[in-house]
């Protein structure tokens, strides 16, 4: 194997490499390549000027990468193989940057939370360059939800073996949990000014907010609603208190008042609460995908919610 090892770039710099290799036949005779293969098949083009090598000759493999969703340390591999089976390889390692970047490759999750219970997590947003006078010099965060609130601590610079800069700003997210029960995703912005180019990053927060009253069933489904169906089909769903405890209903409001009536079926209070909910199936002309929210006398969560949902068989 020949190995070589090209110097840590940026992506936003450079979104290819594109690196040319010498390939020499120091065999004592002819080599003849009948095909390339590569470690991965994402990674891009590859090819070799010339597939027959007399003694001493000399070709250019080339490799042609697109590295614009990659970071960190690389490591390309190609196979040129010879008519007899034999196979030479050639090998590229670099390491990849990326200017700006938070530390989570996905979402910072809270999990399940109490109503407006209050948690924090940890992360930090990494600056790297190739000295520090060309580190970004204002970095602003925000994030999509009043439930959020994000502390920028002191940063931290560190010299990297390659020679670049990074530069840590460790984050504290602090999140009030709504009343309201449910998963819920925002985003937590990063405008960071590099040069005179203003960049902003995101990732995802997310948390689901446990229901203090128990709904059954999980959601009201009418089914496939097609030219046979009745006029009116009907769900019903019950709340119920975990601890026993008396709800009282205030109010119901469906998302699709035209389409979806919601009333209670029974007493408006009690441990158990029964809704019936009627769809018209006939005023359906596409799928239903909506909630009802009921309004409780709860005063840490005043209100929980349920989805519906219908389908619609289109006639041929």
């Amino acid at each position: 194997m020949r190995t070589f090892h090209i110097p840590p770039f940026f992506v936003e710099d450079h979104p290819s490499l594109v690196h040319d290799v010498p390939v020499k036949n120091e065999t004592g005779a002819t080599v003849r390549f009948k095909h390339i293969r590569q470690s991965c098949t994402c990674m891009g083009a590859v090819n070799l000027d010339s597939k027959e090598l007399a003694p001493g000759q000399e070709t250019t493999l080339r490799f042609d990468i697109d590295v614009g969703h990659r970071k960190g340390p690389q490591r390309f591999i190609c196979y040129l193989v010879e008519e007899g089976g034999s196979e030479w390889t050639y090998e590229l390692e670099t390491t990849l940057y990326e200017r700006a970047r938070f530390a989570e490759d996905g979402s910072i999750h809270f999990g399940m939370m109490n109503p407006k219970a209050e948690e924090v997590r940890n992360t930090e947003l990494r600056l790297y360059a190739e000295n520090t006078a060309r580190l970004p010099r204002e970095v602003a965060f925000h994030g999509d939800s009043n439930c959020l609130r994000i502390e920028a601590e002191p940063s931290i610079d560190e010299q990297l073996p390659e020679g670049f800069v990074l530069r840590r700003i460790p984050l504290r997210i602090h999140l009030k949990a709504p009343a309201l029960p449910g998963l819920q995703n925002v985003a937590l912005h990063a405008k960071v000014l590099v040069g005179k180019e203003k960049r902003e990053l995101h990732t995802g927060v997310d948390w689901n907010v446990r229901t203090l009253v128990s709904i059954t069933p999980s959601q009201a489904y009418f089914g496939t609603v097609d030219s046979s169906s009745p006029e009116h089909i009907e769900r019903r769903m019950q709340l119920q208190s975990p601890d026993g405890r008396a709800l009282t209903v205030k109010k119901v409001t469906t998302s699709h008042p035209e389409l979806v009536q919601c009333r209670i079926d029974g007493p408006h209070e009690g441990a158990t609460i029964r809704l019936q909910l009627v769809l018209d199936a006939k005023s359906l002309k596409k799928p239903l995908w909506g909630e009802v929210v009921v309004q409780i006398d709860n005063p840490v969560q005043p209100s929980v919610k349920f989805p519906i949902a219908a389908l619609l068989k289109q006639a041929r």
